[in-house]
């Protein structure tokens, strides 16, 4: 069983749904589930990936792509807890970071409420409000009984064609549950 934290209308969900995976998703926009795509309604709710709804290790697949960058810095560790509460083995994880040749910001964490400063107001896109380096990120995912697996990105990296499909996704994360 598949979990999509951050689904959006549902397309992962609704692809997955055709390809026989039996997959579920949240997403905080009560917009979003309102208006999901035909093949996946049935199969997503909103929800708030700070206190998802589902028991421990419900799912064998925990996804989230373009969520954490979208995630406060207070509330970042407790997400990241949660996906690890109700994955029973992997996490895959798609995050905007920084440090691209094209874009030199260091990085920034907005807080709630706080009023977007001028000089970063053309990064903050789509109310991106925590945005830092893959190694930040990787430093934060740190978790007991968890490991960072980058073999298994460079093989789904390799596996997914056209490459382009992935091609702006520059920070992938699969994290497996370890004894």
């Amino acid at each position: 069983m598949v979990l999509d934290v951050g689904c959006g209308c549902g397309s992962f969900v609704r692809e997955a749904r055709i390809a026989r995976v039996k997959a579920v998703g949240i997403d905080f926009s009560e917009y979003a589930i309102e208006n999901a795509l035909e093949g996946a309604k049935r199969y997503v709710s909103v929800g708030d990936a700070r206190d998802i709804r589902f028991p421990d290790d419900s799912f064998d697949f925990v996804l989230a792509t373009d969520l954490m960058e979208h995630i406060y810095l207070e509330d970042v560790d407790k997400v990241i807890d949660e996906l690890c509460r109700v994955s029973g083995k992997w996490i895959f994880l798609q995050i905007a970071t920084v440090g691209m040749k094209d874009k030199p910001l260091e990085g920034y964490v907005l807080r709630k409420g706080q009023q977007i400063p001028l000089e970063i107001e053309v990064y903050t896109v789509a109310g991106h409000v925590t945005v830092q380096s893959e190694a930040w990120w990787e430093e934060r995912l740190k978790r007991p009984g968890w490991r960072v697996r980058p073999d298994m990105v460079d093989k789904f990296r390799r596996l997914v064609k056209p490459p382009e499909l992935i091609a702006n996704w520059r920070t992938i994360f699969v994290m497996e549950k370890w004894p």
